[in-house]
């Protein structure tokens, strides 16, 4: 008999986005100015969630149009030059949302 070792992470059908940008409204609303950075299982999951963030008005919002959404992958390193953005400071009222993977 076999056994399987369930993972500590959830797969990606388990990550639940519309909780994921609620707290990222939630905190851009009430939270300290600065930068958040979200930890996401692999390129596709960061896709999805800048896909499900851009659509957020409260998101967008605080990062000006969604210009300061940088998602960091090394896949997306090359095709990008917004990942030197995030060694800045957010502009004063604007909000880094990073998501690495």
């Amino acid at each position: 008999m076999q056994t399987s070792i369930p993972s500590p992470l959830p797969s990606f059908s388990q990550v639940n986005y519309d909780l994921l940008v609620a707290t990222l409204e939630w905190i851009s609303s009430h939270g300290e100015a600065g930068a958040i950075l979200v930890f996401m299982p692999g390129l596709m999951e960061i896709s999805r969630l800048a896909e499900a963030a851009a659509a957020s008005p409260t998101l967008r919002a605080a990062t000006r149009g969604g210009a300061t959404l940088v998602p960091l992958h090394s896949a997306l390193a090359a095709a990008s030059t917004d990942t030197a953005l995030v060694f800045d400071r957010p502009p004063a009222g604007c909000r880094w949302e990073v998501w690495w993977g």
